[in-house]
């Protein structure tokens, strides 16, 4: 068994090798304890609730091989089909899905007619309108 007296007659007769390791036995207490801490927060935060129906909420990616289909017709298409299957309460095509783990920093939006806002350009893959608007809070 390891002899603790001989230890701690070396640790008074040298103070300063007891204050440093004192400090250093601190500084490695304060790490670990908050490394725990940030992660028993960010745990919590995982584990509280989205706001969405998880169990309902599915994706999936279609893929064109034929260069002659419209997309914007075949797109159209695919979500009336997906809307027709009994038990879908509805469909969207985008370019992401909730709670998938992937996200994007792109800033877009969708207006119903680009003509109406200036500065507004229409993509034809997938079908949406790209707008650039100033916005001013009121």
């Amino acid at each position: 068994m390891l002899e603790l007296k001989p230890m701690i007659n070396a640790l008074l007769r040298s103070k300063i090798g007891a204050v440093l390791l004192l400090i250093q036995v601190a500084i490695t207490l304060a790490i670990v304890s908050n490394a725990a801490f940030m992660i028993s927060d960010r745990l919590t935060y995982l584990n509280q609730e989205t706001g969405y129906d998880e169990e309902a909420i599915f994706g999936l990616s279609v893929s064109t091989f034929d260069p002659s289909i419209n997309l914007v017709q075949q797109y159209a298409q695919d979500e009336r089909d997906l809307r027709a299957i009994d038990g879908v309460i509805d469909a969207a095509m985008t370019n992401w899905m909730p709670l998938s783990g992937s996200g994007s920093s792109s800033s877009m939006h969708v207006v119903p007619d680009p003509e109406i806002v200036p500065g507004c350009g229409r993509l034809t893959s997938p079908p949406m309108n790209i707008c650039s608007i100033p916005w001013a809070p009121n």
